[in-house]
């Protein structure tokens, strides 16, 4: 017998919300409510950058919402594959991103539309539904994919301003 000397990886899914109370998002202005009303701290969504992940099954039915990185006033950095690595675990079909704008400007950034693309090419290899890219602030919501913005960026490690 060989001593393997390696850690266990262990994979667990643990879905405690059925399916008929899980919120069906609608569209970016559903979403946008959720992450205004339940997610973002009313008290900091002014004071620094909060980047989330908004899971869904293929009935675009809500599994949860992830924290991914907190930032500074400017910008925030995100590892593509840590993204999916959470998506991949919570068994989603596809997700959304979406951070706040401090500044309260829903203008995306060169590094906003950069992440967007490189997150389309990734999410068509992974064959999941990159739904959409929402920049929020208390007074509004900007939805890339309403705007078909897209644009290119070749880093794993990725920096939104």
């Amino acid at each position: 017998m060989v001593n393997l000397k390696a850690s266990q990886v262990k994979l667990t899914y643990v879905n405690e919300v059925p399916k008929k109370e899980r919120m069906k998002i609608t569209g970016p202005e559903s979403v946008y409510n959720l992450l205004l009303q339940e997610v973002y701290d009313k008290e900091t969504i002014e004071h620094h950058m909060s980047v989330k992940l908004i899971l869904f099954n293929r009935t675009m039915h809500l599994l949860g919402v992830y924290h991914l990185a907190d930032g500074g006033i400017h910008e925030s950095t995100l590892d593509i594959r840590m993204i999916f690595q959470v998506a991949l675990l919570s068994n989603s079909s596809g997700f959304i991103l979406a951070r706040n704008s401090p500044s309260c400007g829903t203008e995306p950034s060169k590094e906003d539309l950069a992440v967007s693309k490189k997150l389309q090419e990734a999410s068509r290899i992974m064959r999941f539904d990159y739904a959409d890219y929402l920049i929020i602030s208390p007074d509004g919501y900007l939805s890339l994919a309403d705007q078909l913005y897209i644009i290119g960026n070749s880093n794993d490690s990725l920096t939104i301003r």
